[in-house]
């Protein structure tokens, strides 16, 4: 279930075993955002206004920084890619894919966040929705999208 408090978990490197500790906010379980009928959802927990469907495009992470900065949507093009903290406000493991369906079409697959590793730039933080995992990248990989404003 969602985290009904803040969490702290510790990430490890995939390459050098490097922990990390992260905090995941805590939510409400099963709280949904507010469906703005425009291709944009509001989460009441944070204020953020998300995109509500990615475009099922694989981006490195450069590509995924251009993609939101170009978006349009909801009468808005103050899009950007989310900071690690805010993609992870998104996890719900009460659903699969763990975010809620209001989110229509979530791959089961790893989403970009802005973050970069504080020890390696060329690393930048993303949530996989399949199972919830917050997991480093190369930013020359591809993972999915999600913008927020």
């Amino acid at each position: 279930t969602a985290l009904e408090q803040d969490a702290t978990v510790t990430v490890t490197r995939g390459d050098t075993g490097e922990q990390q500790s992260l905090t995941l906010p805590g939510k409400a379980p099963n709280s949904s955002g507010t469906d703005n009928g425009n291709g944009t959802v509001t989460d009441s927990s944070t204020g953020l206004i998300w995109q509500q469907t990615d475009d099922t495009t694989y981006r490195d992470w450069q590509g995924a920084i251009d993609y939101c900065d170009a978006l349009t949507l909801g009468g808005s093009s103050a899009w950007r890619l989310p900071s690690i903290d805010e993609l992870q406000s998104l996890i719900d493991t009460s659903y699969t894919p763990t975010i809620d369906p209001i989110f229509i079409g979530t791959a089961r697959h790893a989403y970009w966040s802005n973050t970069t590793d504080e020890s390696w730039p060329p690393i930048a933080w993303g949530v996989n929705f399949n199972d919830a995992d917050v997991s480093d990248f190369g930013q020359g990989s591809t993972l999915y999208v999600r913008c927020v404003r």
